[in-house]
């Protein structure tokens, strides 16, 4: 049952008047998903000096919030006496988002998606680790990012574990224009997807090359010549009958008598 519609029956706190020259904030929403402590840091930083009023602070904290979050506060506002009181219920009752958040293994787990560049990957990736706690530093960024790249992408920008985000990213496009214009050639594995979109061919007769960035005209990858089978000696161009073991005779030869001592000859 609903209670009554007057003004002090809607209000929180009826006699609490904005301050002079008051400015409403534009706040940002919480709809009950992500870290709700930064959520609360972030509304009192944007209400600022005004925010000092108590319940003046209770009182503007619905417009923080929205969607689920805006509902329970509705249905549970009676009760918000004090801003401690409301933080502790505001904290149990969504508490489920801070253990949820990303972690380190929600980060290795992640993977590019087919309809995104590599950029708008790159910088959704980071947004995640930026909501990892403890807090990642630009080495570990990087070396839990690289495995999360496909084998060729990897190989092709390991060199940039060192260097920073900002670098990977001008490294992989300019990778892309290359080969994009032909200058560079992308080999993938069969067994793998391909980075750039182009279907990967089975190899029949050539050997399977390593998954890496060839330069067309300076290819570092060596290639062992085929192997010549070797031919059978032709045993019948000779009159001679096939070694039914397999195994060739050798041809006999035969020498013609002199007529005279071999010390004469000489």
């Amino acid at each position: 049952m609903y209670r009554g519609t007057s003004y002090s029956d809607l209000s929180l706190f009826p006699d609490v008047q904005l301050p002079l020259k008051f400015k409403m904030p534009e706040f940002t929403k919480y709809n009950g998903t992500g870290c709700l402590y930064i959520h609360l840091k972030i509304y009192c930083g944007e209400l600022g000096r005004p925010g000092q009023n108590e319940r003046l602070r209770i009182q503007l904290f619905q417009r923080s919030v929205t969607g689920p979050a805006l509902t329970w506060f509705i249905k549970n506002s009676t009760q918000f006496k004090t801003w401690d009181f409301l933080t502790s219920l505001f904290l149990d009752q969504y508490k489920f988002s801070t253990e949820a958040a990303p972690d380190r293994l929600t980060l290795r787990r992640m993977s590019r998606k087919s309809s995104e560049s590599f950029r708008e990957y790159a910088q959704r990736w980071r947004e995640t680790a930026a909501q990892v706690t403890p807090a990642m530093d630009e080495r570990e960024m990087m070396n839990s990012f690289l495995p999360t790249l496909s084998p060729f992408q990897f190989t092709a920008l390991f060199s940039c574990v060192d260097r920073s985000f900002s670098d990977l990213i001008r490294k992989e496009e300019m990778l892309e224009e290359g080969i994009r214009l032909g200058r560079i050639k992308a080999l993938e594995d069969p067994s793998t997807s391909n980075a750039y979109g182009r279907s990967s061919q089975s190899r029949s007769d050539e050997e399977e090359l390593p998954v890496s960035a060839v330069i067309l005209g300076q290819s570092s990858v060596s290639r062992r010549p085929p192997k010549q089978k070797s031919r059978p000696f032709p045993t019948q161009a000779l009159g001679l009958a096939p070694d039914p073991s397999g195994v060739e005779q050798k041809r006999k030869r035969v020498f013609t008598p002199l007529r005279y001592s071999l010390n004469r000859g000489l």
